[in-house]
């Protein structure tokens, strides 16, 4: 009768301890069950992570495309305002000079007035031929003023345009730097 309770009492503990053991297992189960539910949900978020890193890189890398073309184009158009300008200030140059050449003309051969002029006619067909060619000398010297005056405005007009095209130029480079290095940040 003795040895009954002993047998009993070891087999009592052995089920006890199994039973602990199974809750001690059945509770570490369910901790490396959260444990994998997080893990996996740190994974999508990361490879969403990683999604929208990849699409910010694209859209940067297009932006720099875009910038690069931009800065392409506006180079060239710089040139070809450049290039106009100077056509513009060598036009300029020549009728000024060719009106200094009139004036000095004038001034040297001491051009008589128009009334002078008029006065000195022989006939009456001799007066109007006189009176036209004077008109014309006007007309031509009015001309001449005038076409001096677009020129010079054009040549204004193109150093504005050459000044807001390098600003333009300047400003697309400072957009590529900060798309570069937002890029690079990104790629970091």
């Amino acid at each position: 009768s003795c040895v009954v309770p002993v047998v009993g009492a070891t087999t009592q503990e052995k089920i006890e301890a199994a039973q602990s053991e199974k809750a001690e297992t059945e509770s570490d189960l369910a901790a490396t069950q959260e444990r994998i539910q997080s893990l996996e949900s740190q994974k999508a978020e990361l490879e969403q992570y990683l999604q929208d890193l990849d699409s910010q890189y694209n859209t940067l890398t297009q932006n720099i495309e875009d910038l690069t073309v931009k800065a392409g184009e506006k180079s060239e158009e710089l040139k070809k305002v450049q290039k106009e300008l100077k056509e513009a200030k060598a036009k300029e140059k020549e009728q000024y000079e060719s009106m200094k050449l009139r004036i000095a003309y004038m001034y040297e051969n001491g051009q008589n007035s128009l009334f002078d002029i008029l006065c000195q006619s022989t006939s009456f067909a001799d007066f109007l031929n006189r009176a036209d060619f004077a008109r014309e000398i006007q007309t031509k010297d009015r001309q001449m003023l005038e076409e001096y005056q677009a020129t010079k405005a054009e040549v204004e007009e193109l150093m504005d345009q050459l000044e807001q095209e390098k600003t333009d130029m300047e400003a697309l480079e400072a957009e590529y730097e900060e798309q570069k290095a937002s890029m690079e940040a990104t790629l970091a």
